[in-house]
């Protein structure tokens, strides 16, 4: 199962510590054991959160320098995260300044949407962001260290051993389930609690019944009771959760709050004392019971290629840092100047050398490194950029990169979505602004963007900071990027402060130093669906991609092509009043069309049109005729549902022959996405927004999942069909919330 049910340090000392301080495991037996770790989760703290409560509840632990772990949703009732300067963003951050050393911040996830690790992954993704932003003060964003959960609490019971593995890929080490929440249908959540590590390094945690006061609403337990009820659990040697929802105390006064946390916070305390339990934060204990990294800072060298006069500068650290046994990717730009790697020998050769170092790994750079290469361009204009780059190191190199990182920082969304469109799974490049440092945004993109440089700006001799202020730029909890620059290393002082940072990071406990590759090795679990996407994405776009130059007799015959599929349009119009059959087929010599046309076959038919229009195929009045004719059809007839008028399943193109009745969801939804192209294609000239009114999708579209009709108004799921994501792209397109 690949699970670790209990860490060696939750009751004594770890095999490293022990390792350091030449002591045997026979030695370590007769040490004292450490008591059992205690963890005290307040959680569901949100926008509409009273402060001053909050802090009454809180104050007593801090006061008694108890360890206590907040966690917070860091969107508001409207799903926008909260801003900068809300109350509660103010409140997180200055007393995290206060109480940095007992005091942890976190995510509040009520429940995990989904059992897929895509799905969970980019639901913690998106409250990641959302909560660094929060917490991060990004004003004066480096003198501190990159601020983020590296803990959430969920009321969801756990699905299988690997659940929310993927969330480490978001940077959350811990998930602390919660005792009383969803039923456990899984049978696998541990009544007396429990400590197990997924593939990916993150933790579950488990909280008991016995140690929670939300037993029902309102602060129900007394505080001898719960107290004891801890101390029992605390005899399994398993982590104690102890759970303190601050729905409990919501309708509580200010004074029956602060009574009732001093009493318990004093209790607690007392029982730390006794050495009944050891008061910890859950990112303390994680990294005292991983026998493996806790984090990873990924070692990267930036712009081979930039300039001959300085490449073999460059490549001579990389070949020093390989040699030391440091980890590096290498950002290639494919064709600065407009020298394409395809065409450089020497670079190529340095490439496949150092490649044969498994620790040696390479990412795309951009295309030239020029100014704003991607920002602000059009989205078949950053593909093709990005395509063209990715090509190029692949054809040179036989390797597909990892990862891909835009010149200068430098990107917009339709680079984002170029980047993805090409099956590369993971992008860096850091903002400034703490927003999308880490996670998989919703292009399926991983994000692995909290950069530092030495650098203090770009003068001529570029100035570095010190060591010490680098080291503090990292901190010691986040995953980081660490940007070396070669030409801007251009003494020996500067050099010296490289290795020494790399010597200082390697020596830090739990800090592994890692590529790009093996960075996304380590965090990601397998996404079976998305995976197969994404590689299809690669192989089609990438690894069979050739270019063409298309001279004016390949023009000629696509064209030539283009009229060909155009004329079985203009046959079926013809011969069915202007509407075109779903198929047609030959019979006796002569073409026989099946008289009837579905939602899907109409959304063909207008894209068909659009299309012959755009290629000169049909001038502006027969496309003007055909759109007009196909919208008419459309209007005719309705199919009736619980009230509303929707498009029936399929339309007779014959008035002797009926129609079959009910309605499909999936070729509505490319008629819609049809509809919408064409809305958009002729700017709005057409009655199509008149059209979508008269229909009304909501009695079909229950829970946000998509549903067929039948003739007899049976109504059923197809959420789950073969091609529901693309068809509920349509509905999504014309203002519909659907699920995934």
């Amino acid at each position: 199962m690949g699970v670790t049910r209990r860490a060696l340090l939750l009751g004594g000392l770890s095999i490293p510590l022990l390792a350091k301080l030449n002591q045997t495991p026979a030695f370590s037996a007769a040490v004292d054991r450490l008591p059992t770790p205690a963890l005290i989760a307040i959680s569901g703290i949100g926008a509409n959160t009273d402060l001053v409560k909050l802090a009454t509840f809180i104050d007593p632990f801090l006061i008694r320098m108890v360890p206590i772990t907040v966690t917070v949703d860091p969107f508001g009732a409207d799903g926008r995260p909260l801003g900068y300067n809300s109350d509660l963003a103010i409140w997180m951050r200055l007393n995290l300044r206060r109480y940095a050393d007992i005091l942890e911040f976190g995510i509040h996830a009520e429940s995990v949407a989904s059992s897929d690790p895509y799905f969970q992954l980019r639901q913690i993704s998106d409250a990641q962001n959302a909560f660094s932003f929060l917490i991060s003060e990004f004003v004066q964003h480096r003198p501190n260290a990159l601020v983020s959960a590296l803990t959430i609490t969920t009321n969801s019971p756990l699905h299988s051993y690997q659940d929310c593995s993927a969330m480490r890929a978001s940077g959350i080490r811990t998930v602390i389930r919660l005792p009383l929440g969803a039923r456990n249908t899984s049978k696998l959540h541990p009544v007396d609690g429990g400590y197990w590590f997924t593939d990916t390094g993150l933790v579950n945690t488990f909280g008991s019944p016995l140690s929670s006061t939300n037993v029902i609403k309102g602060l129900s337990r007394d505080i001898p009771t719960l107290v004891a009820n801890i101390i029992a659990l605390s005899k399994n040697r398993n982590p104690v959760v102890v759970d303190l929802p601050l729905s409990n105390i919501a309708t509580l006064s200010e004074s029956d709050i602060a009574s009732y946390a001093t009493e318990l916070a004093r209790e607690i305390a007392k029982a730390e004392a006794s050495r009944s339990i050891r008061n910890i934060l859950p990112h303390a204990l994680y990294v005292q019971s991983r026998e493996k990294e806790s984090r990873f800072v990924i070692i990267r060298i930036d712009d081979l290629r930039i300039s001959p006069a300085t490449d073999v500068d460059h490549m001579a650290l990389v070949n020093d840092l390989i040699k030391g046994g440091y980890p590096a990717t290498e950002l290639v730009i494919p064709a600065p100047r407009g020298q394409l790697l395809t065409n450089d020998d020497e670079c190529k050769a340095y490439l496949k050398a150092m490649m044969a170092n498994p620790r040696f790994d390479i990412a795309t750079h951009g295309w030239g490194h020029v100014s704003s290469e991607l920002e602000g361009k059009s989205a078949q204009y950053d593909f093709e950029v990005i395509r063209s780059g990715i090509v190029e190191i692949h054809q040179s190199t036989g390797k597909f990169p990892v990862s891909y990182i835009p010149p200068n920082d430098a990107f917009d969304a339709n680079t984002l979505a170029a980047v993805a469109a090409t099956g590369t799974p993971l992008f860096s490049a850091e903002r400034g602004d703490y927003q999308w440092i880490t996670g998989l945004d919703k292009s399926g993109l991983l994000h692995a963007s909290n950069t530092i440089m030495f650098e203090q700006g770009w003068e001529e001799d570029s100035p570095y900071y010190e060591k010490d202020q680098v080291l503090q730029f990292f901190g010691t909890e986040n995953d980081a990027v660490f940007s070396i620059h070669p030409q801007t290393a251009n003494t020996p002082e500067k050099k010296r402060r490289i290795f020494e940072t790399l010597e200082a990071l390697s020596a830090q406990r739990g800090t592994k130093l890692v590529n790009f590759e093996e960075y996304y090795r380590a965090i990601t679990p397998a996404f079976p669906k998305f995976d197969q996407i994404r590689n299809a994405r690669a192989d089609i776009l990438v690894r069979d991609w050739r270019p063409t130059d298309k001279n004016a007799q390949i023009e000629e015959m696509l064209k030539e092509d283009a009229a060909l599929a155009w004329s079985y349009f203009e046959w079926g119009a013809k011969k069915f009043g202007g509407m075109v059959p779903a198929t047609s087929w030959i019979e006796y010599g002569h073409q026989k069309g099946y008289p009837f046309t579905t939602m899907w076959d109409v959304g063909t038919y207008i894209l068909a049109s659009m299309s012959a229009h755009r290629l000169g195929i049909i001038n502006q009045a027969k496309f003007e005729t055909t759109i007009s004719k196909i919208l008419a059809f459309l209007g005719a007839s309705s199919f009736r549902y619980a009230g509303v008028k929707l498009p029936h399943t399929e339309r007779s193109l014959e008035s002797r022959t009926g129609q079959r009745e009910g309605f499909d969801s999936a070729d509505t939804g490319r008629l819609l996405t049809a509809l919408k192209i064409l809305d958009t294609y002729a700017d709005g000239n057409f009655p199509v927004s008149r059209l979508i009114a008269k229909w009304n999708f909501g009695p079909v579209l229950v829970d946000g999942e998509m549903h067929v009709v039948s003739g007899r108004g049976k109504l059923s799921t197809s959420h789950k069909g073969s091609y529901a994501g693309y068809a509920s792209q349509g509905y999504r397109l014309w203002g519909y919330q659907l699920k995934p």
